[in-house]
């Protein structure tokens, strides 16, 4: 993971993106009215990186933005300038999850308030050359038939010319794809991210944000490293091979050796 100098962030990146909607729920609200093409009267919350868990030894999702309006219907927004390849089987983690962070023990199904999980891409996620894939729950028999469950998953591709989106949209997308504002929604939000570079705390903040995605990404190769010794060291044992003799292959203390048997 490479830093970026704070200087030179721009809204596309993650920290940033958070930053400036988290902060102007006026350009958030825009910005989910504009993918949507829908009216929202009011923002009631703009959460960022908002962290959702399950239980408490469970996997957990970090929301870039997540938004409630007055009818508290929840709009989920995520920034990704790289396609590693789950994005839809996540989209579909986080939809799951943050219905069973929403629905509690005692409401009803029926109580679950519509939901959209918004992707920002800038890439095309699909290969079909469209500025914004939008997908709902349709009866594969007659697609004219919704399931009807509150949903909605869009994915807008910045790299797209094909659909028939607002002058608005296109614009956001070039902005976002070549850091070039041209509408006046792209040159808000490019207005705030300059003004944002000023800002030494959140510069401060980025800096630990970066310091703690590090530490977290080092912590994952450990317990990596940790379940492949554990692997080798239970076949070595299979294989007859003592723990002073494993210990010594692999440079360890004897104890900790014994440890990962123990945790096995």
């Amino acid at each position: 993971m490479k830093k970026e100098s704070y200087k030179s962030l721009r809204f596309t990146n993650d920290f940033m993106f958070c930053k400036i909607l988290s902060n102007n729920p006026d350009l958030c609200k825009e910005l989910i009215e504009m993918i949507l093409d829908v009216k929202i009267n009011r923002i009631m919350s703009v959460d960022p990186q908002e962290p959702i868990e399950i239980t408490p030894d469970g996997r957990g999702i970090r929301l870039d933005v997540r938004v409630e309006d007055e009818k508290h219907s929840m709009y989920c927004v995520e920034m990704q300038t790289t396609n590693r390849g789950n994005i839809p089987k996540r989209s579909r983690y986080y939809q799951a999850i943050a219905d069973l962070n929403s629905l509690e023990r005692s409401e009803e199904f029926d109580q679950l308030n519509k939901s959209y999980i918004i992707f920002v891409c800038l890439f095309d996620l699909f290969h079909k050359g469209y500025r914004k894939y939008v997908f709902r729950s349709l009866c594969v028999d007659d697609p004219s038939l919704e399931l009807g469950d509150d949903t909605e998953k869009v994915f807008l591709n910045a790299k797209g010319n094909l659909g028939d989106v607002s002058e608005k949209m296109r614009d956001f997308l070039n902005y976002i794809s070549t850091g070039k504002a041209e509408g006046e929604l792209s040159a808000r939000l490019e207005e705030e991210v300059v003004m944002a570079r000023k800002n030494p705390a959140w510069e401060m903040e980025y800096a630990s944000y970066y310091a703690k995605l590090h530490d977290e990404k080092e912590a994952g190769i450990a317990e990596g490293r940790i379940l492949g010794h554990r692997d080798m060291i239970q076949k070595l044992i299979d294989r007859g091979k003592s723990v002073d003799e494993i210990a010594e292959l692999f440079d360890m203390a004897v104890k900790d050796v014994t440890k990962l048997i123990e945790d096995e």
